[in-house]
């Protein structure tokens, strides 16, 4: 493992899927904010067989050798942390989102689960730093979408907590389908479509100012993501990433759809997953990714892919990944659906002992050393 990997921050991520369907066209999207590093202790229950999530040791993009994930022991969840999980289906139609869940061991040992919020969300929860401040975006009024077009009385009502989701208040009702992006310096970012004849702020713009955000993108827009220098970056309906002047970024082959983004260490260059093909048996990679969009570093993900959520320690994350017993044909069942740990310095995915009623879609931030 190269001192990049090991140069990854711990991070808490907001994390939405930007497509709903099959699962074959899903894209996962993270937005990032930070959070004090921790250091792990895995408690693992020996696995039937170490698998290899592909054998292809010796494939190289644009020169980059790529190094497999293997699938290691399963683990228990570390006792001093909380995941705050979205919950809702995977692999099927939308709405897609459930609710909020937060989860950790308490003392006995037992992963304990309590509801914290529930409802028709649009987009994704956006959390700050440990998820004190948690902001999100509820169909309050007809149809806000997305299988079907949004409905001429579509309304929107964000709700925010700044108490970790213990309580939770009305900030504004909104004209429209208004999907939260992310907490900023400058408001809310908000991406709104509207129904038929509707007055109602489309694009990208930040509540309260009404300030939208312009680009010379011409493509189907799902998210903007802050580059390196702070230039903005449009992630499009397609898994494309552009520069604000609609240029690629990327500046490597292989990649046919961007599923994930995050900043690594040193904020100078982006943490990317990908995958080649929009075939249903495509690969699915994680790599780093300089200023410049040059691939530095390169890693295989398992059949079916990952989703990252929130980092543990510089060189561990906790997500979700498709983990497949030895001898069993990848079909896309969401049974096979599973919290994991990434550990990056040796390549390795560990399953986390779960309940298996979870109904988890991903994990959005981890809480260092929560109450019980």
């Amino acid at each position: 493992m190269t001192k990049r990997w090991m140069a990854l921050l711990a991070l808490t991520v907001a994390v939405v899927l930007a497509a709903c369907g099959d699962g074959e066209d899903d894209r996962i999207i993270i937005e990032l904010t930070s959070t004090p590093a921790a250091t792990a202790e895995l408690t693992s229950t020996p696995a039937a067989t170490a698998t290899p999530s592909a054998d292809i040791s010796s494939q190289f993009i644009d020169g980059v050798e790529v190094l497999p994930f293997t699938v290691g022991d399963e683990v228990e969840l570390p006792d001093d942390v909380a995941l705050i999980i979205e919950t809702g289906c995977v692999n099927c139609h939308c709405p897609c989102i459930f609710g909020l869940v937060r989860a950790h061991r308490d003392a006995s040992g037992e992963v304990r689960t309590e509801n914290m919020f529930a409802g028709n969300i649009l987009g994704n929860f956006a959390l700050d730093d440990n998820a004190s401040e948690i902001v999100v975006g509820v169909c309050s009024r007809g149809y806000c979408g997305p299988v079907e077009a949004i409905s001429a009385d579509a309304q929107t009502t964000l709700r925010r907590s700044v108490d970790g989701g213990a309580t939770w208040e009305d900030v504004d009702v909104l004209e429209g389908a208004q999907a939260v992006i992310a907490t900023t310096e400058e408001g809310i970012l908000l991406n709104g479509r509207h129904g038929p004849g509707q007055e109602a702020q489309s694009g990208f713009w930040f509540f309260p100012s009404g300030d939208s955000i312009e680009s010379s993108v011409e493509a189907d827009v799902w998210r903007m993501i802050s580059l390196p220098d702070g230039e903005r970056a449009w992630l499009t309906t397609t898994g494309d990433l552009l520069r604000n002047d609609g240029s690629d970024f990327l500046a490597f082959d292989n990649v046919k759809q961007v599923l994930g983004i995050v900043l690594n260490y040193a904020g100078d260059g982006l943490v990317i997953e990908w995958s080649s093909s929009v075939e249903s048996d495509r690969q699915h990679f994680l790599g780093t990714v300089g200023p410049d969009g040059y691939l530095l570093n390169a890693l295989s993900s398992p059949a079916g892919g990952t989703r990252f959520g929130a980092w543990l320690t510089p060189t561990q994350a906790i997500g979700n990944a498709y983990v497949i017993p030895p001898g069993v044909e990848f079909d896309g069942t969401p049974g096979f659906w599973r919290f994991v740990i990434f550990d990056f310095e040796s390549s390795t995915i560990h399953p986390i002992a779960m309940p298996s009623d979870l109904g988890g879609r991903g994990v959005l931030a981890v809480v260092q050393s929560p109450a019980d």
